[in-house]
């Protein structure tokens, strides 16, 4: 959602997060996706990672925008044979920490298994799977949840203003509404049991899912137990609809958000940036590495725009490994007197002096630190999962250790920024927002 990778700064890829070892995978005969990583030295703990190929990007259909997001929320209502306050129950008796996340395409659920109790977690995942229970009244609850979170959204300027950036950006394309839905649309999940039926239906299915197991864990006990327990969770019948492809922007695009109360200004420029696939490894590579170069902490945005003009309280950059073409997001936190036309001049001016040229020692010592968390994040199974869920998921054909292997190299290898500066940080690609208060 937008609202929580605002927070960040984002470059690095979520891939390029840890020097994982290797992954075995094999796919079940029901469609489910399983990888599995041993790491001998975990002594006991698995990372747990299912993720389902679908989020907010998928929601094509009028009236239903936020509901990969709400059904995240009621998945954890459980089974009729273990509802959410058993599941609860044991899942404190077996140690298990679990939780989830949404975003444009895909729903992760998440946890930390203590390994003798990988059988029994693995039961409970596959009660709730095959088994779920919804009521008209868990429906109205959840749903009360979801408004508290989009209201806690609209009250934070950030939120706001890219959620605007977002929908001006894309006109066609999902990506466009916010991951947490419409506002009528919420307003109406209330009454949403049968909407909410029909998606576990549609797109909770086996095929659509990845599991990934990292940690103390067997790669052929782990597969036995896994087609135990997840084997006779069943495959679907029909095709999501299909999502449009959103038509190429040929100019550039402004919004402006004028905010009721006292609030320092925020500036944003995005630009559109190519999908998660082998074929754009190499310039999405070179985009990130672009993005620490600009808005890291010793970037050339951050030193000139918070250090030495004091124009800005932070500079802030993220962008995302997205099914199709996303955006790259270069986010300012303007000082109350800062004169919003200057700052975009120079936002503008240091994106095209990167496409000029880039210092080497600058470019080595941001590949220095993609190299560093790859060590830092080696011995930790969690983000271990992640390096391989990331790189695999989605748009990739590559196995795990392929895509991981590739989207390492891109970033360390020899990259060409400037050349993907020149091709992608464009006018004719880039989405201006401006948020200020009201006169």
């Amino acid at each position: 959602m937008h609202e929580l990778l605002a927070a960040a700064v984002l470059w690095l890829p979520l891939s390029a997060t840890a020097a994982v070892p290797q992954a075995t995978s094999t796919t079940l005969d029901n469609g489910l996706h399983l990888v599995i990583i041993p790491m001998s030295h975990t002594d006991g703990v698995v990372a747990w990672q299912l993720r389902m190929d679908v989020g907010s990007g998928d929601e094509v259909q009028t009236g239903r925008t936020g509901f990969a997001h709400f059904f995240e929320h009621l998945l954890f209502h459980g089974s009729q044979a273990t509802p959410r306050a058993a599941r609860e129950r044991a899942l404190l008796a077996l140690g298990v920490e679990e939780n989830a996340w949404t975003w444009f395409d895909q729903t992760v659920y998440h946890a930390v298994v203590p390994a003798d109790s990988l059988a029994d977690y693995a039961a409970l995942e596959a009660d709730r799977l095959s088994g779920l229970h919804l009521t008209a009244d868990i429906v109205r609850r959840e749903a009360g949840a979801v408004y508290g979170e989009y209201r806690k959204g609209q009250a934070d300027p950030m939120t706001v203003l890219l959620d605007r950036a977002y929908e001006t950006a894309f006109t066609t394309h999902p990506y466009g509404h916010s991951t947490l839905g419409l506002l009528a649309d919420i307003e109406a999940m209330p009454d949403g049991l049968d909407t909410a039926l029909a998606f576990h239906d549609l797109y909770y299915r086996p095929e659509r899912a990845t599991l990934l197991l990292a940690g103390d864990v067997d790669p052929a006990s782990a597969t036995a137990l896994i087609e135990d327990r997840l084997g006779a969770w069943e495959p679907g019948t029909d095709k999501p609809p299909r999502v449009p492809v959103e038509p190429r922007q040929r100019a550039a695009r402004r919004v402006e958000v004028a905010w009721p109360t006292a609030t320092a200004p925020l500036l944003s420029l995005s630009w559109k940036i190519p999908a998660h696939h082998p074929d754009a490894f190499a310039d999405n590579a070179a985009l990130s590495l672009a993005g620490m170069l600009l808005t890291g902490a010793t970037g050339s945005l951050t030193q000139r725009l918070v250090h030495d003009d004091k124009h800005a309280y932070a500079v802030l950059g993220w962008s995302g490994s997205l099914r199709d073409p996303g955006l790259m997001n270069v986010i300012v936190r303007l000082r109350e007197d800062a004169d919003v036309t200057a700052v975009e001049a120079i936002v503008r001016e240091e994106v095209a002096a990167l496409g000029e040229a880039v210092d080497p020692a600058r470019l080595a010592a941001a590949q220095a630190r993609v190299a560093a968390m790859q060590a830092l994040g080696s011995d930790d199974p969690v983000l271990v999962a992640d390096a391989h869920g990331d790189a695999l998921f989605p748009g990739t054909d590559l196995d795990t250790n392929a895509a991981r292997n590739a989207l390492l190299d891109a970033h360390t290898g020899a990259v060409d920024v400037p050349a993907a500066v020149r091709t992608h940080l464009i006018e004719a690609h880039l989405t201006v927002g401006v948020l200020r208060q009201a006169p």
